[in-house]
């Protein structure tokens, strides 16, 4: 029998491995497609509307704290999508 706090814990694992994969990924689509898919994201207006400004050479260039700083700022746009 699988623990809650084991799941937990897995999540948590999985959800920073598919962020270190992001953030390792020059190509914009295949660094944000598995998490769009992990939670479950359908609508692509989110993430079209928060990279626009970038687009692939810009991801290209930035840091990887850079990258992460700009897939916050697109997680928190779709959180707050859905709660409104």
């Amino acid at each position: 029998m699988i623990s809650v706090a084991f799941a937990d814990q897995f999540e948590t694992s999985a959800a920073t491995n598919l962020l270190e994969r992001a953030l390792n990924t020059d190509d914009l689509d295949l660094a944000i497609g598995p998490i769009q898919t992990a939670i479950g994201i359908t609508e692509r207006d989110a993430a079209a509307s928060a990279f626009a400004g970038l687009g692939q050479e810009g991801w290209r260039t930035l840091s990887p704290d850079h990258r992460r700083t700009w897939l916050a700022q697109w997680l928190r746009q779709e959180i707050w999508d859905v709660e409104i």
